[in-house]
């Protein structure tokens, strides 16, 4: 799992490939000036709903692999995301945990109540 750390902002914790991919459209983003909402869907054990932060091309912002070399970007996932971007009004990307990550902060919930 890889980390993504933004100024004032909880860290996002994704698999390395995900944070490959987001580092990629932050740098296209910052290259054009231009920032976006970045939204996460059920992340962790602390958020089962959504959160969102604004990446502001002039922010600086840290990765973190758990990998020895992180992965190339997905050219289709890039793509698709840089087309959510293109949308009039969309301006957001958002991002779900893999389901086997849903399943466990589910059960986890669930032995709380």
């Amino acid at each position: 799992m890889g980390t993504l750390r933004y100024p004032g902002a909880p860290d996002f914790t994704y698999e390395d490939q995900t944070i490959s991919n987001l580092m990629q459209i932050i740098r296209i983003q910052q290259e054009m000036g231009q920032g976006f909402w970045l939204v996460r869907r059920g992340a962790d054990l602390n958020l089962m709903g959504h959160d969102a932060i604004w990446i502001n091309p002039q922010t600086t912002i840290y990765a973190e692999f758990d990998a020895l070399d992180a992965p190339l970007p997905q050219k289709a996932t890039v793509d698709e995301w840089l087309m959510a971007l293109t949308v009039h009004g969309a301006e957001r990307i958002v991002i779900s945990p893999p389901e086997a990550v849903l399943r466990v902060v589910r059960d986890e919930w669930e032995r709380e109540e």
